[in-house]
């Protein structure tokens, strides 16, 4: 394969996966467009109300009995609390359990859960593997980049992976193609140096 032909195969396998990233980025805009519309048309609040109950519950739960687990992981739990579903009480009151973070965080769960699902089934339709390419172009430019074998071993890793690179959004895979050029075009620019 010479090296016009690896450029094409590069653009035409970036271009599906980046139009695939714009596909599954709307359809998940979508979906939770519908889920708050049946939210407010339901009165689904009183879940996340419950939620936040039940994690308050939790959390101080954990914090009276810190001495039974290691103490790294009872600071890494209140830390992720505090941190994302928490906001502090009153001077002098402990920090309550806010069922708004609790649905904000929740709904982003769901939807990078979605958003990975649905890209993995359209990387398995359509056989698109971006790991086996990357590491395929990447040999070609760089012969050093042999230690990159371990990566191609499995085929449902680098299915696994071209899931997640669709599920993240065109803006990092955006940026994923922009440093793969930036390489190429550094890779041709020093076989030019040597022919000289």
């Amino acid at each position: 394969m010479n090296s016009a032909e690896v450029v094409s195969a590069v653009t035409y396998i970036f271009f599906v996966a980046l139009v695939l990233a714009l596909f599954v980025e709307r359809l998940m805009e979508i979906l939770v467009a519908t889920f708050k519309y049946l939210e407010w048309r339901f009165k689904w609040e009183a879940f996340w109300n419950r939620l936040a109950e039940a994690l308050a519950v939790r959390l101080e739960g954990i914090i009276r009995y810190q001495q039974t687990v290691a103490p790294w992981m009872a600071a890494l739990v209140q830390q992720i609390f505090r941190r994302f579903l928490a906001e502090p009480g009153f001077p002098g009151e402990p920090w309550k359990i806010s069922a708004a973070q609790v649905r904000k965080y929740g709904i982003r769960a769901v939807v990078r859960l979605v958003a990975f699902a649905v890209s993995l089934i359209l990387v398995l339709a359509l056989k698109l593997d971006l790991v086996a390419l990357v590491v395929h172009v990447l040999k070609l430019l760089y012969p050093i980049a042999g230690y990159l074998d371990f990566l191609t071993s499995s085929q449902a890793i680098h299915y696994l992976l071209t899931a997640a690179v669709i599920s993240i959004g065109t803006e990092p895979l955006h940026t994923l193609i922009v440093r793969f050029e930036r390489l190429n075009e550094r890779a041709r620019q020093k076989r030019q140096a040597v022919k000289s």
